[in-house]
């Protein structure tokens, strides 16, 4: 009987007169991994009257797919409202906060479709960053008086110890610093998420179009992972961040909200799907996710200035109206939602 390892690797030994016969094939090989069925319509025309226009005008210039516009266009109004109004199903209330993914690989425009979406967002941060710089000059200034006040009060042999409380009292706490008006991060880590929301803008979003730097990044590492996807998950459901830690002490964060928007390719988004632990978690299926059929090779160049149109024009003005907006803080605080 001849060697069967020296036949071609085409062929299949199933049995002959000495009980092996030769088949002509082997079965044709079967993917490990299904694919996946056609995406489903994107509902692009339930986002409103000011939305839906915006979002559609976007994909006929910039001819990125719907999905893609309508996910960035709903993730900017959505980080834009969640500080003002919450949802109320069954007498629950809920944040209006919502997490989405969008899945596209390169060249599919979604960094111009977001930097559109993003636009009054840009603008806000950039105008309350200005005002920040001045307001912080400010609060130095203040400090170093209430520093100098102080050491008057404290100062003088004939002080007795009531005077000088009475003198602490009528001088008052040393002054707070403004808040700090970062409200948009790419890759944070958990505790530098924390960190923003104790002493920033209690409503703030990790928004990326670049979404890998945060799935391979610090905070979603390994070790990390988990702690992440557990404090996000609970941002999500509004519900108190609690920490307690040797150098920073003991705190409970009432009154805070965090939307997210990753934009990531295809290869990443099988690493973040396949996650079991992320799965199991609960972090993923907190997710709004899309993964649009591809519009490379079907778009022609068009010239128009999208920015000069009526419907990104209304856009612009009806996001930068709820922007501008002064947050609805709770009583006696300077970063806590109502």
């Amino acid at each position: 009987m001849s060697n069967i390892f020296e036949k071609s690797a085409v062929e299949q030994v199933a049995g002959n007169g000495d009980g092996i016969e030769e088949v002509s094939s082997w079965p044709e090989a079967q993917p490990l991994r299904r694919e996946l069925p056609p995406p489903d319509p994107y509902p692009i025309e339930a986002l409103g009257a000011v939305l839906t226009p915006a979002a559609l005008k976007t994909h006929e210039v910039v001819q990125s797919p719907k999905a893609i516009c309508g996910q960035s266009f709903l993730a900017a109004a959505t980080l834009s409202v969640q500080a003002f109004a919450d949802i109320e199903i069954d007498g629950r209330l809920s944040p209006a906060s919502n997490s989405f993914i969008s899945i596209a690989d390169s060249g599919e425009r979604k960094t111009a479709t977001d930097h559109i979406a993003l636009a009054p967002v840009s603008k806000r941060q950039k105008d309350l960053c200005k005002e920040y710089s001045f307001s912080q000059a400010e609060h130095d200034a203040d400090v170093s008086a209430w520093k100098k006040a102080k050491e008057d009060a404290l100062s003088g042999a004939n002080k007795t110890q009531g005077s000088k409380k009475r003198a602490l009292m009528d001088l008052g706490p040393e002054p707070e610093p403004p808040i700090n008006p970062i409200f948009t991060v790419e890759e944070p880590t958990y505790e530098g998420l924390v960190k923003s929301l104790v002493i920033g803008w209690p409503s703030i979003g990790i928004f990326s179009d670049e979404g890998g730097r945060f799935i391979g990044g610090h905070g979603m590492n390994s070790e990390n992972q988990l702690k992440t996807a557990a404090g996000m998950s609970k941002l999500w459901d509004g519900s108190p961040l609690t920490r307690t830690r040797v150098g920073d002490g003991n705190y409970v964060l009432y009154g805070r909200r965090l939307s997210v928007h990753l934009m990531i390719q295809s290869e990443v988004s099988s690493i973040l799907f396949g996650n079991r632990l992320l799965t199991n978690q609960g972090f993923l299926s907190r997710c709004l996710p899309c993964f649009p059929e591809s519009t490379i090779g079907q778009r022609e160049y068009r010239g128009v200035p999208l920015s000069d149109t009526h419907e990104i024009k209304s856009y612009f003005a009806s996001m930068m109206g709820i922007l501008e907006t002064p947050l609805p803080l709770a009583e006696g605080t300077k970063n806590e939602l109502e």
